[in-house]
């Protein structure tokens, strides 16, 4: 099922609530990579604040047969009440987000399909799965969106209308045209006060974002 290089790993647990995906440290170890020293926090499946032990960014994986791109993993260890893990680690949003998702528990299938190129257009559906969380706001998600002079960092100014308690937006780059670029979704955690995202190079051709999905949950 998931094989980020040539030695490979067996099996990588669907985490539908975690932002990153992550490999053991000991499947790190076994691969011959190095964590860097991130020093993020994530929440196990137990609801446990755990520190993580660096990441490592792959340079393209492959999930049953599909190659992906530039894919950042976590380093942490499993929770210890989980005596028998047979798996190498999770895939988090950071991958299934870059499809539509379709989890099916009754047979145990996950059905992956290519997003639609403009995503833009189906943002109100997505926004709209909230009821009216979104609703009462000039612009979508309740923020507003500017990059700086630099190309350096995005300024995300949450609306009056975005209602009670934090939430994640993923945002889509653009060129002068409003044309998508290749760079990867943004995510970002909302709460009253503006959020100033530092951009990475990818970003540095981009002229502005655009909010492409919101959601209430898995803000820790």
């Amino acid at each position: 099922m998931f094989s980020p290089g040539a030695q490979g790993c067996d099996k990588a647990e669907v985490d539908l609530a975690s932002k990153t995906s992550a490999l053991w440290p000991r499947v790190l170890a076994r691969l011959g990579l190095t964590a860097d020293s991130s020093g993020e926090v994530v929440v196990d499946s137990f609801g446990n604040q755990v520190a993580a032990g660096g990441s490592v960014r792959a340079r393209v994986i492959e999930v049953d047969g599909v190659a992906l791109e530039d894919v950042r993993f976590l380093a942490f260890e499993p929770n210890p009440y989980l005596k028998t893990i047979t798996y190498d680690g999770i895939l988090g949003q950071n991958v299934l987000a870059r499809f539509r998702t379709i989890v099916d528990l009754d047979s145990w299938t996950l059905w992956l399909a290519p997003r639609a190129n403009d995503l833009a257009s189906t943002t109100p559906a997505r926004l709209r799965r909230w009821g009216g969380r979104f609703a009462a706001c000039e612009n979508a998600g309740c923020v507003k969106l500017a990059v700086s002079d630099s190309g350096e960092r995005l300024w995300v100014r949450p609306e009056s209308a975005a209602g009670p308690g934090p939430y994640a937006l993923y945002l889509e780059a653009v060129d002068e045209s409003g044309v998508t670029t290749a760079a990867p979704l943004v995510r970002v955690e909302v709460a009253a006060k503006p959020v100033a995202v530092t951009l990475d190079p990818r970003y540095r051709g981009a002229q502005a974002f655009r909010v492409v999905d919101a959601t209430p949950f898995g803000v820790l």
